[in-house]
Parts: C-alpha cells; sequence; structure tokens
C-alpha cells in the first residue's frame, strides 16, 4: 500500500520504467517500489566447511552466468587464505561453452575468398 512497511529490516528496490506511446519513449517514467524483509544471519564453519561453502557459491555464480547449454568440465583451488575468519578462494574453472557466432556469407565474399586462394586479382 502507501504506508511504510512494517518489517523490522525492509529493503527498498526501486524500478524505473520507461513509458511509451506507439513505439516512441515518452520523456516521463513511473517507478516500482518493493520492499523486501531481509535477516543477517551469522554462520560459523570450520575452515573445511568454510572452503566447501565457498566452492559452491563459486560454482553456483558462474553456472547463472553460463549458458544452459555450457558445462563445467574441471576446476582446480589454485590458491587458498584464510584471515581474520574469512576464507579466500582463487579457483580455476574448466568451462565448455559454445562461443561461436553464425555469420552470413553474401556472395561477393565467396568470390573474393575464391580468387585469394588461386592469387588472382579482383575486379
Amino acid at each position: 500500500g502507501f504506508k511504510d512497511p512494517a518489517f523490522a529490516n525492509a529493503q527498498l528496490e526501486n524500478k524505473e520504467h520507461p513509458i511509451s506511446f506507439l513505439g516512441v519513449e515518452l520523456p516521463i517514467h513511473y517507478i516500482e517500489k518493493s520492499y523486501y524483509e531481509s535477516e543477517n544471519i551469522q554462520r560459523v564453519y570450520t575452515e573445511e566447511q568454510g572452503k566447501v561453502q565457498a566452492l559452491q557459491a563459486a560454482r553456483k555464480d558462474l553456472q547463472e552466468e553460463l549458458s544452459e547449454k555450457a558445462k563445467i568440465t574441471g576446476e582446480k583451488v589454485l590458491h587458498n587464505q584464510i584471515k581474520n575468519g574469512k576464507v579466500k578462494l582463487i579457483i580455476h574453472f574448466q568451462v565448455l561453452e559454445n562461443i561461436a557466432v553464425g555469420q552470413s556469407i553474401t556472395q561477393g565474399d565467396i568470390e573474393n575468398a575464391r580468387r585469394k586462394k588461386h592469387n588472382e586479382p579482383s575486379t
């Protein structure tokens, strides 16, 4: 509604949406405000549990950035450090992902490629 949220720890998220008419963006926007309740939780892990949790979090973050067809084929912890109760890992991931971009070849490009192959001058 129009009142402040009744949460003890509320987080505010603003999303600005442009307004368009007949495909033309108008110089006005509307703002959508969302309130979320947040809760601070402190967890205590052993060093080994911290490394496992950090590795899982890194794997999850990487999966979110990759396409659905991409696959993590390997991972290796290059360096781990525990300082002030925090775990810091440097991880090398091996990922199999198709990064090819399809492009059309026009007729002129094919003829120029054929000439270059046979060392003929272009016209």
